[in-house]
């Protein structure tokens, strides 16, 4: 349950051998038709490649809406079994460990970071977790938390930006 960028690119770039180019930013026209036959609005994204990294963007309502259509696929189980579990394993094992929600959310991290060398100082770009909650009240949420823009003296502020993160989850999971 860790992330792989590198899979995620390599993915586009066959992507684009399938289509018949040996260039994998060809494979992103492909990846569009596939979001956009899955039902996804292509719009709520701007990617440059199949990383995740700088440059590729994705709204929250976006987000949701993946987590959405990939619930009610018939792979779903498999799907929900890769991403990390809060307070349990992966990216989240150390979020919200002793929390209400720990076990009951399913999501994937994303994060951008970068220094600030002008105020030696760290920026975290982006901070994000997309996917399900298993609510107190028995429903099945899909869900996405973007914070954006978050300056920190040291390492120590990027650890507590998880940490929040996990926190809003946990209020989700303990409202609904």
């Amino acid at each position: 349950k860790i992330s792989y960028n590198l899979g995620a690119e390599t993915y586009v770039c066959r992507l684009a051998v399938a289509a018949g180019s040996t260039k994998c930013e060809d494979g992103l026209a492909k990846a569009a038709q596939i979001w956009s036959a899955a039902g996804l609005d292509t719009k709520g994204a701007s990617l440059i490649d199949g990383s995740g990294l700088p440059g590729n963007l994705i709204t929250a309502s976006n987000e949701a809406d993946l987590q959405i259509i990939m619930a009610k696929r018939p792979d779903a189980e498999q799907w929900r079994a890769v991403l990390p579990i809060l307070g349990v394993d992966g990216s989240l094992s150390l979020v919200q460990p002793n929390g209400p929600a720990a076990g009951k959310v399913f999501a994937k991290t994303g994060t951008l970071g970068s220094g600030d060398l002008f105020n030696d100082r760290l920026l975290l770009g982006a901070k994000a977790l997309g996917g399900y909650i298993a609510a107190a009240s028995g429903r099945k949420l899909a869900f996405a938390i973007i914070s954006t823009n978050s300056v920190f003296a040291d390492i120590n502020g990027v650890f507590a930006a998880n940490d929040d993160v996990g926190k809003v989850a946990t209020a989700l999971q303990q409202a609904f």
